[in-house]
């Protein structure tokens, strides 16, 4: 992600052997009683792969060892970090064999999806009709769109915490200057500033304000 404001920090990571070689010390008594709790295997390494990725980018930025930051969740879904610091906002997604984590002093959110064949009609299900004039902008195939559309305004709804609780349909992206730029008008008439990528099977956005 390129032209990122000065006080957003991004961490990614690929599961490997490495993450085996250090999870089971980083994580909390209760994400490993979490992770025991979960039936599949693909959702225990993703389980895992994120607690890694969040825990390992919030101890350099917070200068603590992994397994000591206070990760805690709120009702809503939102991850919290309570540290001596101002407000620190943090925003986790994974999928697949990735994980990203991006924090800042200000609302912003992240969203990643494997890119997997989808019913064309969701597209027009997420877009409102003033924005389907737009979608060669920000990407070439349908595919690659309906990724773009979705990762952007998924990563919108979870820095404004309220996920897929709120319909994607609410929000209305504009094309930015170049193909991984965008902006994103929520339901409240704010501006997100936005950067998005499609990559190696991978889309990935993330949305700040």
């Amino acid at each position: 992600m390129d032209a990122l404001p000065s006080d957003i920090q991004v961490h990614e990571d690929v599961d490997g052997p490495h993450i085996d070689r250090i999870w089971e010390n980083i994580l909390t008594d209760e994400e490993h009683a979490r992770r025991s709790s979960m039936k599949s295997e693909d959702r225990r390494r993703l389980f895992v792969l994120g607690r890694v990725v969040l825990r390992t980018h919030l101890g350099k930025r917070l200068g603590i060892p992994p397994e000591r930051v206070p990760v805690t969740i709120h009702p809503s879904g939102r991850l919290l970090v309570g540290s001596a610091e101002e407000e620190l906002n943090v925003s986790l997604a994974h999928s697949g064999t990735r994980a990203i984590v991006v924090s800042a002093f200000r609302p912003l959110g992240v969203d990643l999806e494997t890119m997997i064949p989808r019913q064309d009609s969701l597209l027009r299900y997420i877009t409102q009709e003033d924005e389907r004039a737009i979608l060669d902008q920000l990407a070439e195939t349908p595919m690659d769109q309906l990724y773009v559309v979705w990762t952007l305004k998924e990563a919108v709804l979870k820095g404004m915490g309220t996920g897929l609780r709120t319909g994607p349909r609410k929000l209305c992206i504009q094309p930015g200057s170049d193909p991984v730029r965008a902006s994103i008008v929520d339901m409240n008439g704010v501006t997100w500033e936005a950067r998005y990528r499609i990559q190696n099977g991978y889309a990935t956005a993330m949305a700040w304000r």
